[in-house]
């Protein structure tokens, strides 16, 4: 809900702006997260040691915030929620989601976002540095 705001901005500029608070180590994205990444299961999964729905949205909502998709946002935005990105790496590493994604990523380099790096280091897809997974 944060973030749907600055989708209506009009001006690149301060849409990029709007989105780079929202993630500064101040910012209400970033203290959400800490919030959500403090409750987080440590084995992986978000919630009581078992793959669930949350799994799936932790999967999806860091990989679309990775991607590019969302102008402003810092590549290293994430990567301090420790917790949430072992559940993303967790999705990631399943055999059939890996195995999706690599092909997407052949395709359009922004799914790369959703593969791990070793993954991606692999491939022969170009992506700027600052977009480049975990």
């Amino acid at each position: 809900a944060k973030i749907m705001p600055t989708i209506k901005i009009a001006d690149a500029i301060e849409k990029e702006r709007q989105r780079k608070k929202l993630f500064a180590p101040d910012g209400e994205c970033t203290i959400l997260l800490k919030k959500i990444n403090h409750v987080c299961g440590s084995d992986g999964h978000m919630l009581a040691g078992r793959f669930t729905l949350a799994d799936i949205w932790t999967f999806f909502f860091f990989s679309l915030l990775r991607c590019g998709f969302l102008d402003g946002i810092p590549a290293n935005a994430l990567d301090q929620h420790t917790r949430l990105c072992r559940v993303h790496r967790r999705i990631a590493d399943l055999p059939q989601v890996k195995a999706y994604y690599t092909r997407q990523a052949e395709e359009n380099p922004a799914y790369a976002a959703f593969l791990v790096e070793s993954e991606v280091s692999r491939m022969d897809i170009s992506l700027p540095n600052d977009r480049k997974p975990q």
